[in-house]
């Protein structure tokens, strides 16, 4: 089975990269290791995030096998970095397809619609005391134009 996907957000210091070892990878490892009867080694590169003595005593404790660190530099080495290139050609085509979405939108006209829905907006904010509302909002775009209409079933045309 695949490792879980975890997202860090900012740099990646020991600390970061302690909590997504302890919370989503090592339970994994231990149940792959255990489902295979086997110890899987485990590969990282030589940031001081992986290496340093914070995160070697964590892995250490419980001993988690791994490779003996290697200076070589070559991505060729490291299967994972043939997965963020085949991630970076997909993002790439995303993006691609975001901006020819973003230069079909008829932006104008989507900020005159959303300006309008602000009296609805702030009355169910108002009825929620300012707490998260559940004010729902469905876009139609209709011979050029926008058509909202809202949880409490009022249809305004812009």
């Amino acid at each position: 089975s695949l490792e879980p996907l975890s997202f860090l957000e900012g740099s990646v210091d020991q600390v970061t990269y302690y909590h997504c070892l302890s919370k989503d990878f090592n339970p994994w490892y231990m149940k792959l290791n255990d489902e295979m009867d086997t110890m899987f080694p485990f590969q990282e590169d030589g940031t001081s995030s992986h290496t340093g003595s914070y995160t070697t005593c964590w892995k250490n404790r419980w001993e988690i096998k791994r490779f003996d660190y290697c200076s070589l530099q070559s991505p060729d080495l490291n299967p994972i970095e043939h997965v963020w290139n085949a991630i970076k050609a997909n993002f790439q085509e995303l993006k691609a397809c975001i901006l020819q979405e973003w230069e079909k939108l008829d932006l104008a006209g989507l900020l005159r619609t959303l300006v309008a829905s602000m009296p609805d907006r702030v009355q169910a904010g108002i009825e929620a005391r300012g707490d998260h509302t559940t004010y729902q909002i469905l876009f139609f775009y209709f011979h050029k134009t926008y058509i909202y209409i809202h949880n409490k079933t009022k249809f305004h045309s812009i």
